[in-house]
């Protein structure tokens, strides 16, 4: 996924609210509908460009591939299995590169290969070990084929002047069953319904994590200048960030003088200090109904796949997966093992925008590297 395109499956019965979540993404975009692996999918982006993935689908080219080919001015990669789709990007020349070498590592993955003249060029360091007869030169279309590779706009997709009518009949039917059912004199206790209160608590728990690494980010930076005392442990939660330093040669009050200009409280203890930062962090999902809702699975698919591609070291652990109506959480933990400081910046880039609340974490800190873990509740919705 990137910001010019993007790729939606569509359960059965979802098409609907797939093209809902595109005209949110794209309100003047394009999409077109695909089937690939017996699963139906929706391509959408800012601009109408043909898609590709269709024309490999209605071919059945090979049960493994990748394709990659100039698009707007970028790389488009599109790369698939027997069950389904792997990856479907649009961005730089380093990251489509990274990401080939990434498929390239999978196992019993041996895939046919598709290049455009100007991608055989930028990508010939990282296939130069798939033999020659797994690679295929792009692929000729005719007027014709390029016709059935097009677009639709997705205002004209989602366009249902007939729905206006059936809202009114709904609205009809539903006062009808009011005036016969409903009595003010009944007083029954009023039912809360499980999902509504869940999506409430998702809007005001105050538990993003981005701020927190930024702000961690910087305070090491500042804590690695203060002479004398050697950084050990950080402990994070949803209230505070504490920070245990040892007593080398540094003086008390040079350490509470630094306390005081960072707003930090200070406690001391044989030979070591604690740092106490309080916080109030935002909601990760300050916005329910605006957020593009993806199941848990899924969350974490991607997650995974970023970690492995950016912090390479980095391990996703899953804890059990929760259902509240149609919402899902799960507990995961990130763990991190010798990572330098500014990998901390990286975290928060992978992390960014995504449905994850701050439960608690904790790092040692040896030689200017990072080793601990992040525990969070990754959120979904059911289509």
């Amino acid at each position: 996924m990137s910001q010019t395109l993007a790729l939606f499956p569509v359960p059965r019965g979802g098409f609907n609210k797939r093209l809902k979540q595109a005209a949110q993404l794209y309100p003047g975009g394009y999409a077109e509908r695909f089937i690939w692996g017996g699963k139906s999918w929706l391509l959408c982006a800012s601009a109408n460009v043909l898609v590709y993935p269709k024309f490999f689908a209605q071919g059945k080219t090979s049960p493994q591939g990748i394709a990659v080919c100039q698009l707007q001015g970028r790389k488009f990669i599109y790369a698939w299995d027997k069950v389904g789709v792997l990856v479907c990007f649009l961005g730089d020349k380093e990251k489509v590169s990274a990401l080939v070498t990434l498929l390239l590592q999978r196992k019993h993955f041996r895939p046919q290969l598709w290049l455009d003249d100007a991608s055989q060029a930028a990508l010939l360091d990282v296939t130069a070990e798939i033999p020659n007869e797994d690679k295929h030169p792009w692929p000729t279309l005719s007027d014709r084929e390029q016709q059935k590779l097009k677009m639709y706009s997705v205002k004209r997709l989602s366009s249902k002047p007939w729905l206006g009518l059936v809202s009114i009949i709904s609205l009809l039917v539903f006062i009808g069953y009011g005036l016969n059912t409903w009595a003010p004199w009944h007083s029954e206790p009023e039912w809360q319904d499980p999902g509504v209160a869940f999506e409430a608590r998702l809007a005001t728990t105050g538990a993003n994590i981005i701020p927190l690494l930024r702000l961690d980010y910087n305070q090491q930076l500042m804590l690695q200048q203060l002479l004398g005392w050697q950084l050990e442990r950080v402990e994070y939660s949803p209230q505070s960030v504490r920070y245990r330093l040892r007593r080398e040669t540094g003086s008390i009050q040079s350490l509470r003088d630094y306390a005081r200009k960072h707003a930090l409280a200070v406690q001391l203890n044989e030979g070591y200090a604690q740092l106490t930062r309080a916080i109030q962090l935002p909601s990760a999902i300050s916005a329910p109904s605006d957020v593009q809702w993806h199941t848990v699975t899924e969350l974490t698919d991607w997650l995974d796949f970023q970690l492995t591609l950016w912090l390479p070291s980095s391990r996703l652990k899953l804890g059990k997966l929760q259902r509240v109506a149609n919402w899902q959480q799960q507990q995961i933990t990130i763990e991190l093992h010798d990572y330098h400081l500014p990998d901390l910046l990286t975290l928060a880039g992978i992390l960014d925008g995504l449905p994850l609340q701050l439960t608690q974490g904790a790092f040692q800190v040896q030689s200017h590297l990072i080793s601990g873990q992040i525990t969070m509740q990754a959120i979904g919705a059911l289509g």
